[in-house]
């Protein structure tokens, strides 16, 4: 996702207006597939930082999106030097679109998690139990259940 800024720079000398530039400051945000390496990223986001169309860049590991601003005018030839700089650093590492998901992905995602959240009480709801008899059989030996190889002796 892009977005475009227009600034205006005035130039004053003694008072007077003497230059005004419109300056185009783009502002972009894109992901680092399989980029895990700490030092491989702050060697990345340097010499993205270093080139002369990027006024900043910072590349966060752990949501692997690296936050530009620039102004550059062909955007699929600045991500093909972003790819150029990456795979010389670390193979594998794949420059994206970063695409932020919509309010209804999220909260699909949650529905899910509450599912997921009832299967994990479950398990721990069971395991409680099974907690609880083991101590009570442990105090009172009567309170067990009988051996299944004792019952099929006494049957014969």
């Amino acid at each position: 996702m892009t977005f475009v800024y227009m600034l205006e720079k005035i130039h004053m000398v003694n008072g007077k207006k003497l230059k005004s530039i419109h300056v185009v400051v783009l502002e972009e945000t894109l992901l680092l597939k399989n980029l895990n390496c700490p030092n491989c990223g702050a060697k990345i986001e340097d010499r993205i930082r270093k080139m002369d169309v990027v006024e900043t860049a910072n590349f966060t590991l752990a949501t692997h999106q690296l936050k530009l601003t620039g102004s550059w005018e062909d955007r699929e030839a600045l991500k093909r030097d972003f790819q150029d700089i990456c795979d010389a650093i670390e193979e594998g590492v794949t420059v994206a679109d970063y695409e932020r998901k919509s309010k209804a992905a999220v909260d699909d995602g949650r529905e899910n998690n509450q599912d997921n959240d009832s299967v994990t009480i479950a398990v721990i709801v069971v395991g409680l139990l099974f907690m609880i008899y083991d101590a009570l059989t442990s105090f009172v030996p009567s309170i067990g259940l009988p051996c299944i190889s004792c019952i099929a002796y006494s049957r014969a």
